[in-house]
């Protein structure tokens, strides 16, 4: 595996995050997602402020007892973290680790960045794409890319109490100062039990953010990506700097180059309202409510657009609940207007100077969709309380844990 501290041969540029994603949304979910009860006697959630002052219960003395604070344990956007400019969380050190050198880290990016000119049709079933040419000459230097947030996704486990199984997931959102973001998702290894790995980020709660934070959640994400296979990687995008439309793409590896995949969970535009895609979501109805569907792969997009911010999935035969439901777990519904409108224009994540159709503010810091912060945070802090607060494990994990087969959608 790469070394986390990998050196510098470009020219670091400023600019910042991604388009949620994370944005980059990131497509759909090939297993279940715990559907976690809020528990009773839940400590009252901490505000907002990344500096809430909290003690433990009297009595408890363990992880359940404490408060979970969002800002510092679920999507981190301190900008003493951001700024803090550490090699182990550059875009640099991402594209190095999926290589597997320093010295193919350039000519494996820009490879990668050349496939929005060149390819037409993803995956076996050949789903179409349109090129966008303009990308290398807009983006120019990938490595310039700046840290917009690091996140963690505990509820993306298989168990309740995290005893075993699938674990949850590391995310780095990426962006620039145009319109592009980009995600990097990286599975929970085996190493730890999916609890083991939500206690350890949970304790950076009781952290004041600072050196001793960034030192300790530098600790953290190492020992998650050193120990994760980048085959199990995902890495998605968010743009609407390279054509006329916003526009998501998923990736992964393959023959030692980063290549395009179909997205499992967003359905070709032109299935908009169609019989076909009907009868299928009626068929599947259990697997969409719990969010562990795939699309057949003749139904799967190559790309997901976004034609406008109220973009919705249509149906002529399913109720509203069961559509929204499908269309708030495509990529495009979910950065459209099942969930974006209103907030955050196609993006759940976006940069600090991002343009002023965003629900932002003038902090300088990166922002949040009202969604993702009122309703999605929220329902990660349960599922965290979840597992903190289970009965303890008795049982070894099995070998395996986290396989990084989970390709479909999801918000950052």
């Amino acid at each position: 595996m790469v070394r986390r501290l990998v050196g510098v041969s470009f020219l670091l540029l400023a600019a910042c995050e991604i388009e949620v994603v994370d944005g980059v949304g990131s497509h759909g979910s090939s297993r279940a997602r715990p559907e976690v009860p809020r528990l009773p006697a839940e400590p009252a959630e901490p505000g907002e402020g990344g500096e809430t002052e909290y003690t433990r219960v009297p009595g408890a003395g363990d992880a359940c007892s404490l408060p979970i604070v969002r800002d510092k344990e679920l999507v981190i956007t301190q900008q003493s973290v951001l700024l803090d400019r550490r090699p182990a969380w550059s875009f640099r050190a991402r594209m190095t680790e999926l290589a597997g050198s320093e010295a193919a880290a350039a000519s494996f990016t820009y490879a990668w960045v050349d496939q929005w000119r060149t390819v037409t049709e993803v995956g076996p079933a050949r789903a179409p794409v349109t090129p966008r040419p303009d990308a290398a000459k807009v983006l120019g230097d990938p490595f310039a890319l700046r840290l917009l947030a690091i996140v963690n996704r505990p509820d993306l486990r298989a168990e309740d109490d995290g005893c075993a199984g699938a674990g949850g997931e590391l995310r780095f959102v990426y962006g620039a100062s145009f319109a592009f973001t980009i995600i990097v998702e990286i599975p929970w290894p085996a190493t730890r039990t999916p609890r083991a790995w939500t206690e350890a980020w949970h304790a950076l709660g009781e952290q004041k953010f600072g050196d001793g934070y960034n030192a300790a959640l530098e600790a953290l994400t190492d020992a998650i990506v050193g120990a994760s296979p980048p085959a199990t990687w995902k890495v998605r995008t968010n743009e609407r700097a390279f054509g006329a439309t916003w526009e998501m793409r998923d990736f992964a590896l393959a023959g030692g180059a980063l290549v395009q995949v179909p997205i499992a969970t967003t359905p070709r535009i032109e299935l908009n309202g169609s019989a076909s895609l009907d009868a299928w979501a009626k068929d599947n109805r259990a697997s969409i409510a719990d969010r562990s569907f795939a699309l057949p792969s003749a139904f799967q997009a190559g790309a997901a657009p976004v034609p406008n911010a109220s973009f919705r999935w249509t149906s002529r035969t399913l109720s509203e609940t069961e559509r929204a439901r499908l269309s708030g777990e495509t990529c495009n519904g979910c950065h459209g207007g099942e969930h974006s409108g209103g907030s955050l224009s196609f993006q759940h994540i976006a940069p600090a100077n991002a343009p002023s159709y965003y629900d932002g503010n003038t902090s300088g810091e990166t922002q949040l969709s009202r969604w993702l912060r009122d309703e999605e945070l929220p329902r990660r802090e349960r599922s965290v309380r979840a597992a903190l607060c289970a009965p303890a494990c008795t049982t070894a994990p099995p070998p395996g844990g986290n396989d990084g087969s989970d390709d479909g959608y999801r918000e950052p």
